[in-house]
Order: C-alpha cells, then structure tokens, then sequence
C-alpha cells in the first residue's frame, strides 16, 4: 500500500528541517573553528613583534654604547678627524645591519604557512562532501554552479 500524500510529505518536511538544522550547525562550527585560529594566530603574532620589539631596544642601546667607547677611544688615540671618520664608519655600518634584521624580520612574519589550515581543510571536506551527496541523490536537485 502506498504512503498517503499527508505521510509522505510530513517525512519530506522532517527531512527537510534536518537538512536544515545539520547545515546550520555546519557553518556555526566553521565560525567557530575559524574564530579559533584567528585568536590562535593573532596571540602568536603579537608574541612575536613583542620578542622582536624588546630584542630591538635592547640592540640599540648595545650598539649605541659600543660605538660611543670605540669613538671615544679612537679619538684618545689618534685625535679629532680619525674619530669622526669613525663615527661615520660604525653608522653606516650599523644601518646595514639594522636594514637586514629588520628585512629577515618582516620575511619571517610575512612567511607563515597558510592561513587557518584547519578550516580550509574542513570546508574542501564539505564541499567534496556536498558533492558526493548531490552526484548520488536525486536527479530533482539542482547541479553545481561553481
């Protein structure tokens, strides 16, 4: 005996409002997990110009010292003009130095992996989940628009 119209469609309904509720709940738990990295990653950065910020000060106020001693003692030993070539020579020396650090710096920030793995690798299962489903239901839905 065939199911009655009023049995078939309060099952499509039913059906339907779990279909509903389980995409509901998939893309909640995609915010949540991409919400996640974000905090994960945005705390690691902020670690990280943190650590390199400190170690910078504390590297200018070495090479601050440093280069006032050699320049002073230059100019004990051999007088005024050899101490101000000196001076000149430990500042550009220490711009090169300062431009490459901070060059590597940015590098390494700039080159992290990819952003939030975990979600991307989560929403190409869904996707080739979507698609299985669609490719093995029925011929009444609609076809992939990508």
């Amino acid at each position: 005996m065939a199911d009655p119209p009023a049995n078939r469609q309060s099952s499509f309904q039913a059906a339907l409002e779990n279909l509903t509720d389980g995409v509901t709940t998939l893309v909640t738990q995609h915010f949540e997990l991409a919400r996640y990295e974000l905090r994960m990653e945005a705390s690691e950065v902020g670690r990280n110009v943190g650590i390199l910020a400190i170690t910078l000060a504390i590297g200018l106020l070495g090479y601050a010292l440093l280069h006032v001693g050699i320049i002073l003692t230059v100019g004990w030993l051999f007088g005024i003009g050899p101490m101000a070539l000196t001076a000149l020579a430990i500042g550009l020396i220490h711009l090169i130095v300062a431009g490459v650090a901070a060059s590597r710096a940015l590098k390494r920030l700039s080159d992290d992996e990819q952003r939030l793995p975990e979600t991307t690798e989560e929403l190409q299962r869904n996707r080739q989940w979507l698609t299985e489903m669609r490719d093995n239901s029925s011929p009444g839905l609609p076809a992939e628009t990508s």
